[in-house]
């Protein structure tokens, strides 16, 4: 066989079939043991490999009388040969794992006071329940977050509900969440463990903004018109960060989730809002104040990998810290 024939070859030549007798054969290095394993005759394989040899233009195989010895080019061509095969099979496993949601990048988008309380939890769950997932986070207001679902930038979006326009959405309920008042470490009611929601008709509040937390507001103004007060606002934020600057200068008070109590951020306490005893049939302020988080996706995905972190945010205790961490 010419040694400088460098011919194209048709890659359709190389059949699945002949390469796989051409490994078998080089794993028995035996004609015979080959074509038994195969199940056909010894001729029509050494025929086939004689067929691959004038396909590929280099010589694989010393043969002799008892055994068969690779060439040098015929040994890398085997292992190539190998390797493009798994190349392969892992190719279409992981097509499958694709296909069925088992793997994948998934935009997940969060207000900024859910990124400290709720995703520490969620994406340790993903890592256990669904190790090949990539969660890649958004972290913005609520209602960027929700455009950036209906744009398809964000694939899921953990948010505050109710919504006020939910069109083009699908909403699922994930959790309900306390809101606690969160004031500085100076305030007259910082040592107590929990207080009457009235005790801070007096206070100046930080509060959201428009583009901020906007299912948190509704509540905290239904809850101090429920204690006999319209909060005196004289900051705002569109951030979480923003309110605890705000409040951590002792200037105001604020309202933030209750999960966020364990992070203890410096020069403010959280302080939960005490339920009222009242027989009487009026609004209870500490139980207005409680948010829903809801998960919100386009209503006409289509991705597998969506459907699957959506099933594992409908377990009751996904949020919850994993036992034993």
């Amino acid at each position: 066989m010419s040694r400088g024939d460098n011919r194209r070859v048709n890659p359709l030549d190389l059949s699945p079939r002949i390469l796989h007798q051409y490994l078998v054969l080089v794993e028995e290095k035996h004609f015979g043991r080959a074509a038994e394993r195969l199940h056909i005759s010894q001729p029509s394989l050494s025929q086939a490999i004689n067929r691959l040899e004038r396909c590929v233009g280099f010589t694989l195989l010393n043969r002799t009388s008892r055994t068969v010895e690779l060439t040098p080019a015929g040994a890398a061509f085997a292992h190539d040969i190998q390797h493009l095969r798994e190349t392969q099979n892992a190719a279409v496993l992981r097509g499958q794992r694709i296909a069925s949601g088992d793997e994948g990048e998934l935009q997940l988008g969060i207000p900024g006071s859910f990124a400290y309380a709720f995703i520490p939890a969620l994406i340790r769950r993903c890592h256990r329940e669904l190790p090949n997932i990539r969660l890649q986070l958004h972290d913005c207001p609520s209602m960027e977050l929700v455009e950036r679902v209906r744009d398809g930038r964000v694939d899921i979006a953990l948010v505050a509900g109710p919504l006020p326009d939910t069109t083009g959405l699908s909403l699922a309920f994930v959790a309900h969440e306390r809101i606690v008042a969160i004031l500085p470490e100076s305030h007259r009611l910082a040592g107590q463990p929990t207080i009457d929601l009235a005790e801070l008709a007096d206070d100046d509040f930080a509060l959201y903004t428009e583009s901020g937390h906007r299912g948190l507001m509704p509540l905290v103004m239904s809850a101090c018109q429920a204690a006999g007060f319209t909060p005196r606002q004289v900051a705002g934020a569109d951030t979480l960060a923003g309110l605890i600057g705000h409040v951590a200068s002792g200037t105001c008070v604020s309202f933030a989730l209750d999960r966020l109590r364990p992070f203890n951020p410096p020069g403010i306490v959280f302080v939960p809002i005490r339920p009222r005893q009242s027989q009487r049939d009026e609004p209870d302020p500490a139980a207005i104040l409680r948010i829903q988080i809801l998960s919100v996706v386009c209503d006409d995905h289509q991705e597998p990998l969506i459907d699957r972190v959506l099933n594992l945010l409908s377990d009751p205790t996904v949020l919850e810290p994993i036992p034993g961490d």
